[in-house]
């Protein structure tokens, strides 16, 4: 416990937000995995929020093309968590390869919302059969924990990588201006 009174704020809040992620994916997320099938005949918690859920994406809710939900959950919770409590391991204890892995995670991570968000869009919203403006507030604002955690997580990553590779500051060469001889 002593080691996590010793870390930065921003150390402090990248755990918060590597520990919020796999809570969710080892609940929440685990469940669509262990129930898409037969989510529309659950009545428990967490089938009524996929409920309110599939009035932003229907897939997550049993309708429609369920397999890309599917692929990225599965990957998510079975080895995205793995790497997370990898990089949580490493702010604490200090390790070398930390920010390249803090760096590599969020990346993809961020990428991965971001590429959820833009093939709903190419799609024109196909899996929201009712396009209204709060069918898009539920589609986007429950990932953008996701989307602004890894933001987050990707800038404490690359200020310390620039910070690392970044040779002497070379100084700036002034065009020669002169006519070349004849």
């Amino acid at each position: 416990m002593s080691e996590l009174r010793r870390l930065s704020w921003q150390d402090r809040v990248s755990i918060a937000i590597l520990s919020f992620f796999m809570l969710m994916a080892w609940t929440i997320e685990l469940y669509f995995i262990l129930h898409h099938h037969d989510i529309r005949q659950r009545a428990d918690l967490f089938a009524l929020a996929y409920k309110l859920y599939g009035r932003g994406d229907e897939a997550y809710y049993g309708s429609g093309f369920t397999a890309l939900p599917l692929a990225l959950e599965t990957f998510n919770v079975f080895v995205t968590q793995v790497f997370n409590g990898l990089l949580v391991w490493a702010i604490v204890r200090r390790r070398f390869y930390r920010y390249p892995l803090q760096l590599g995670l969020s990346a993809y991570s961020a990428a991965l919302v971001l590429l959820y968000f833009w093939t709903a869009h190419v799609s024109g919203y196909a899996g929201m059969a009712d396009k209204s403006f709060w069918n898009f507030v539920i589609f986007v604002a429950p990932n953008l924990p996701w989307l602004l955690g890894d933001l987050f997580l990707l800038h404490q990553a690359v200020i310390p990588v620039l910070r690392r590779f970044a040779g002497p500051v070379q100084p700036r060469m002034e065009a020669d201006t002169r006519l070349p001889a004849a």
